[in-house]
């Protein structure tokens, strides 16, 4: 397959994004691993090894398209991946679900999804690996939105704190949308709209 020189550069950017959220998957999981001594410690120890291979996967792909390597990821990413790493320091196991498997997971997914869509469209192949990425992501998603409706309805979590803090990361995922929108264009997407399905894709508790 042929690919212009500039959406070879879009699209390693966007490959870059990928392969830097499933850095940021990996080492918050590692982290939320150590926050429960119970069964659930095992998914977040499996999850962190599947984001690290997902990453490897992106990079692959990454060298692929663009062999110099991985291109500079948006300075709101980069926030985003601090906010995160505030709340591991601080082992708040509810801010890391809602801004890990609920929005970061969400918008991955998301992005997974539009991808696959148009691979399959033009029948570029890779379609079991595609698979298996996106049904484990779809799984974190998953996880994430059990977890917190037993801590909601343990009482553990006031909805109205998940509610802001899910929207405190919306926020923050957006401004990434809208650093993107470069790239959307080479793929003939828009962040606007990207932004309209994650919202309807979130969970009741997380929507006004």
């Amino acid at each position: 397959m042929r690919i212009k020189s500039n959406a070879r550069i879009e699209i390693g950017r966007l490959f870059s994004c990928l392969e830097y959220g499933e850095r940021i998957a990996q080492d918050c999981a590692l982290r939320q691993a150590s926050m429960r001594a119970t069964h659930s410690s095992h998914f977040f120890l499996r999850q962190a090894r599947q984001e690290q291979h997902h990453a490897k996967v992106f990079h692959r792909v990454i060298l692929c398209v663009t062999p110099r390597g991985p291109k500079q990821v948006p300075a709101t990413l980069k926030r985003f991946r601090a906010r995160i790493e505030r709340a591991c320091r601080r082992h708040d196991l509810v801010e890391t679900l809602v801004g890990q498997q609920i929005v970061l997971e969400g918008f991955g997914g998301l992005i997974l999804e539009k991808l696959d869509r148009k691979f399959d469209q033009r029948k570029l192949g890779f379609r079991r690996v595609r698979k298996i990425l996106l049904h484990q992501e779809r799984g974190h998603q998953a996880f994430g939105h059990r977890m917190i409706d037993e801590l909601i309805a343990s009482n553990v979590a006031p909805v109205e704190h998940i509610r802001s803090l899910g929207l405190e990361y919306l926020a923050l995922v957006e401004c990434v949308m809208d650093d993107l929108q470069s790239i959307f264009d080479v793929v003939g997407a828009d962040a606007d709209q990207y932004k309209k399905e994650l919202r309807s894709n979130l969970p009741v508790w997380l929507k006004p």
